[in-house]
């Protein structure tokens, strides 16, 4: 008679191991994705499981995917504003850059080692996130039509 005790936490930890890596394998969506669904993304896929870092240049690798989807919706919400609306974009998201490097860099600032390094990845992917936010919310409340130029010199 086999030993049904042993056999069922044996087979739910396999459930559990195949669900994981089924859902490391699905496409993430970066726009609609909180911190924590990105971290279990990133802690079930197979092509980071190497090493402590692993987890960190995950971490970075998605930060950097969300930057870019959320920089081309913002391209996409600005098509039709002026030159001048664009510039100030730019420069808003050029300060944010350099503010979002400063404050996470100070993880590995302070101590570099590969828990400070995982630590600034995340900080830099939360701070993304929250860009990305900010950007949903502009685009939300822009107006239905783009503000007239300033022909102004």
């Amino acid at each position: 008679m086999p030993n049904t005790r042993l056999a069922r936490p044996i087979l739910l930890l396999s459930s559990l191991l195949l669900s994981s890596n089924a859902l490391a394998q699905q496409p993430l969506d970066l726009l609609d994705a909180s911190y924590t669904d990105i971290l279990r993304w990133c802690q079930a896929h197979p092509d980071y499981k190497v090493g402590g870092a692993a987890t960190g240049e995950c971490l970075s690798d998605q930060s950097a995917r969300l930057e870019h989807e959320v920089l081309v919706q913002q391209q996409d919400l600005l098509t039709d504003h002026c030159p001048a609306i664009k510039l100030r974009a730019a420069i808003a998201q050029q300060q944010w850059q350099t503010y979002r490097n400063s404050q996470c860099g100070l993880f590995q600032a302070m101590l570099d080692n590969t828990a400070m390094y995982n630590n600034a990845a995340a900080c830099r992917l939360q701070m993304t996130l929250d860009y990305r936010d900010q950007q949903a919310f502009l685009a939300h409340y822009q107006p239905d039509t783009p503000v007239p130029c300033d022909a102004s010199p």
